[in-house]
């Protein structure tokens, strides 16, 4: 648990090599973060209760705590990689950190839209 601990907190201050944080952490565990909370708000669209406002509540406050997990994740994975684009521009030619950040520019557009337009 204390590895994973400080993986994160490396990922976070962007200490990582911009391969890692972008590719992996950013690519994978983002794109996965960002496709799980897609799937949750169709499921959560297409359900319906069966009986009484009750079930439906309780419903409402797990699906609101998985949408700000997924958004603390996907959060925990930008800043990371943007803080590894901005370390690795600084010994390096700068394409690949403005590569980086130019794909969490569009990423952060695309969250914006969904979220202003609703899913689907």
């Amino acid at each position: 648990m204390e590895a994973l601990n400080s993986y994160a907190r490396l990922h976070w201050a962007g200490r990582l090599p911009l391969w890692m944080a972008g590719g992996i952490n950013g690519a994978l565990v983002g794109v996965l973060a960002a496709l799980g909370g897609l799937v949750v708000f169709r499921w959560a669209s297409a359900w319906q209760p069966r009986s009484g406002v009750g079930p439906l509540f309780a419903h409402l406050r797990g699906l609101y705590l998985l949408v700000f997990v997924n958004m603390a994740i996907c959060l925990w994975c930008a800043v990371g990689a943007w803080r590894s684009a901005c370390r690795y521009s600084l010994d390096r030619p700068a394409s690949w950190g403005m590569l980086v950040k130019l794909v969490l520019i569009l990423t952060v557009c695309f969250w914006v839209y969904h979220l202003r337009t609703g899913i689907g």
